[in-house]
């Protein structure tokens, strides 16, 4: 799920891209097992790292959306 940098790096090792998926309510939310690595490492990877950042910030739709229009540009990129 890209939580961590080497993650990130294995994915573009083998031509991969990364997406970020950030919503606001949540990006200082604390989740799952406060404090813990898995919980707060993404967060030190900075937006300019991800090919890809997208905001979800309205309905189910609205995300749809945004990703149908960031996937055909980043198929393209990859192809």
């Amino acid at each position: 799920d890209g939580r961590f940098r080497s993650e990130l790096d294995a994915v573009r090792a083998v031509g991969g891209i990364a997406w970020r998926i950030r919503r606001r309510e949540t990006d200082d939310a604390i989740t799952g097992i406060a404090g813990h690595a898995s919980e707060v490492k993404i967060d030190g990877i900075p937006d300019g790292d991800f090919d890809e950042v997208i905001a979800n910030d309205g309905s189910l739709d609205d995300l749809l959306g945004s990703v149908k229009a960031a996937l055909s540009p980043a198929m393209i990129r990859v192809a």
